[in-house]
């Protein structure tokens, strides 16, 4: 299932240049309803693209989950909001979605720009590293299953906060299967490619 982002070169690659968050956005707004999932995997759904189970990579660490710790990547520093994301847990979704930000903001202008070469981050890091020796015991309890109604509740205060261009697909329509050599629909992206060499 992670075929997709594992195996398909991103179609930005050629064209990636510094500042690139507009073709981010210009990737992100010629999704069409069928490029979106709208549901979470059902099991039915798990069996049918893999009998024999999912790996043990996709659960492994998942007491991990629900915890309330910083991300790091090299130098970056990132919230995890999984309390934004309950419903993929099968899990309430508190609405409206708590809005908590626990990065200071002299964190997000950090840059390895100017600096050099040999830099130390892990002095800068260090806290947020050591924090996760108590990720299991900062994590969200949530006991109450996902319900519709409290979906209809969360999309009530989602939508007129975010741009919403992809059509939904009504519940009970059919999904089709890809064959395991199909990881991507790539006509449209080829022809959007050739055009936007054309214009430049």
């Amino acid at each position: 299932m992670g075929s997709l982002w594992c195996l398909r070169r991103p179609s930005w690659v050629e064209v990636q240049v510094r500042k690139s968050y507009p073709d981010f956005v210009g990737q992100f707004d010629s999704l069409v309803d069928k490029d979106v999932r709208w549901t979470p995997f059902t099991a039915a759904d798990i069996y049918a693209r893999e009998p024999s189970g999912l790996s043990f990579l996709c659960l492994r660490d998942q007491e991990y989950w629900m915890t309330r710790k910083l991300i790091l990547y090299d130098i970056h520093v990132e919230e995890y909001h999984v309390n934004r994301v309950m419903r993929q847990f099968g899990l309430y979704q508190q609405t409206p979605v708590p809005i908590v930000h626990s990065v200071e903001p002299h964190v997000h202008r950090w840059t390895r720009q100017g600096q050099p070469p040999r830099s130390l981050w892990a002095d800068k890091v260090r806290p947020y590293i050591e924090s996760w020796a108590e990720a299991l015991d900062d994590v969200i309890f949530e006991d109450r299953p996902h319900s519709d109604e409290a979906f209809a509740d969360y999309l009530r205060w989602y939508l007129p906060r975010t741009r919403t261009r992809v059509v939904h697909v009504p519940p009970g329509a059919p999904i089709e299967s890809a064959a395991v050599s199909e990881t991507y629909p790539l006509v449209r992206d080829q022809n959007f490619a050739i055009a936007v060499r054309l214009l430049n």
